[in-house]
């Protein structure tokens, strides 16, 4: 259920970078990781549109983002993003390592 192909970006680019990456693509969201793939945060739209050129990801992302191991059962994820109101979650390893990300919308037709 996890779509793989989703976008990152490092704490230390700058948002003008991220931002022009992601509206030429059909993303609005960003996943921040570490060199090594591990999770450290989200960039939302919101966080990343009308923001000063030289700020970097890292002071503006949300840390700690909503995360779901890849044996969890859809229903408890469609229950836990319904509850906190989420349009998406990641999946990642036990190690916290990206796998993907999940989408309510995709989780309902479930």
């Amino acid at each position: 259920m996890a779509d793989r192909q989703v976008p990152v970006c490092r704490l230390d680019e700058k948002i003008s970078d991220v931002a022009e990456r992601l509206r030429a693509s059909e993303w609005s969201e960003c996943v921040v990781t570490n060199p090594s793939g591990i999770v450290l945060g989200m960039l939302r739209k919101a966080m990343w549109e009308g923001v000063e050129n030289g700020m970097l990801v890292e002071q503006t992302m949300e840390a700690g983002p909503a995360t779901f191991r890849p044996h969890v059962r859809h229903d408890e994820m469609f229950a836990y993003m319904q509850k906190k109101k989420l349009k998406t979650a990641l999946v990642t390893s036990p190690d916290g390592k990206l796998i993907g990300i999940v989408r309510r919308k995709e989780l309902m037709k479930k």
